[in-house]
This record gives structure tokens, C-alpha cells and sequence, in this order.
């Protein structure tokens, strides 16, 4: 009996994965159940593998595109975009890159007045102290 989930559907299931198709969209395009997917994921772990990969490509094409949205293009005379500009950074350099237009604070019991003033001078997400 030929399998229905069968190489040549693995295929295809591996491109529209690529291509940013979900896990379960992919399943009915394919025509397999869901359940027959997680058989082979957990069956097969070079299929895993290939899957993990399918749906990094699809994040790095997102990537590329947020890049040459933020970019812009000079030669062009098209800015960059401020928004993508942001996420970018927010996402790849979060050390030197964060939103801190709302902080919240979490205050114990026994913190000072001053050391909330402080937490919210700097902007920091959190402040404690020892109770």
C-alpha cells in the first residue's frame, strides 16, 4: 500500500512552509490530517529537521523584507521606514535598542519613595528591593 504522505507530498508541504504557509493550511493543501503530520515529524527526524528549516526560510525572507523596508532606498529617493527601522533594532540590538515609553514598575512592599523615583528617572522594567 502506497503511503499518502508520501515523498512528493513532503515536498510540497516543505514549500509552502517556505513560503509561510502554516503548519495546518499546509496539511490541507497537501490533503493529509494534521495528525498524520506530527506522525512523520516525530517519525522521521531528517523530515524534522527539513520542516525547521522550511519555516526558517520563510522568517528570513520576512527578515530581508523588514531590512529593506527600514533601508529604504536612497538612489531611489525612498526613505527608510521609522517603524521597521525600530522592530530592527528593538529585536537585533536590544542591549543599546528598547522601547522604554512605558516601563512598568513592580514595587515591593518596603521600596522607597526614592528608589521608585529613581526606577522611573531611568526607565528601567523593574525595581526591587530586599523585604
Amino acid at each position: 500500500m502506497r503511503e499518502k504522505f508520501d515523498d512528493a507530498r513532503k515536498a510540497v508541504f516543505l514549500d509552502l512552509l517556505a513560503n509561510g504557509w502554516r503548519r495546518g493550511r499546509a496539511c490541507k493543501k497537501v490533503g493529509i490530517h494534521r495528525s498524520t503530520f506530527e506522525k512523520h515529524l516525530n517519525k522521521y527526524p531528517k523530515f524534522a529537521e527539513a520542516v525547521a528549516q522550511a519555516e526558517m526560510d520563510a522568517c528570513e525572507i520576512i527578515e530581508e523584507a523588514l531590512f529593506q523596508n527600514a533601508r529604504g532606498d536612497p538612489k531611489r529617493g525612498i526613505p527608510g521606514n521609522v517603524t521597521a527601522q525600530q522592530v530592527y533594532l528593538y529585536n537585533r540590538c536590544p542591549e543599546r535598542w528598547a522601547d522604554r515609553r512605558n516601563p512598568s514598575v513592580v514595587i515591593k512592599e518596603k521600596s522607597g519613595l526614592d528608589e521608585i523615583r529613581e526606577a522611573l528617572r531611568r526607565g528601567v522594567a523593574t525595581t526591587t528591593t530586599e523585604q
